[in-house]
């Protein structure tokens, strides 16, 4: 098992030593066993569950409901992949309600410029024809 200093531990999860240091506060990652000098000493597990919280977070999931899931690791393996299951479930319901908003959005701002494009000689603007 490898130990790590807190530097090595944030430089090697890919994360900022303060972002450690939240997590310790919040109750995310457990805080390091010291030495006889008083630095900390980081396990691999905690180099896991940093990964486990940089991926959770890139993947559109809270903290609150990434330690709610890594909570419910301890139930075992059935539980646990039931609840992970649930939640990737819903994040997915959620992106396919944020695509169709970002795509009628998109559908806009293509109705926009084509009216933009067909009236440019014109001297009319499609835009100011909406607001008057």
């Amino acid at each position: 098992m490898t130990e790590r200093t807190i530097g090595q531990l944030a430089h090697e999860a890919g994360v900022g030593i303060e972002t450690i240091r939240y997590y310790q506060r919040i109750g995310l990652i457990p805080k390091p066993q010291r030495t006889f000098n008083g630095w900390g000493r980081y396990p691999d597990r905690t180099l896991q569950l940093l990964h486990y919280l940089r991926e959770g977070r890139q993947l559109g999931f809270t903290l609150r409901e990434l330690g709610d899931l890594f909570s419910q690791s301890s139930a075992g393996a059935p539980r646990f992949c039931m609840a992970f299951r649930a939640a990737v479930e819903t994040k997915v319901a959620e992106l396919d309600i944020e695509m169709e908003r970002l795509q009628a959005h998109r559908a806009q701002l293509c109705d926009f410029a084509k009216s933009c494009k067909e009236r440019e000689h014109s001297g009319q603007c499609p835009m100011l024809d909406r607001l008057s």
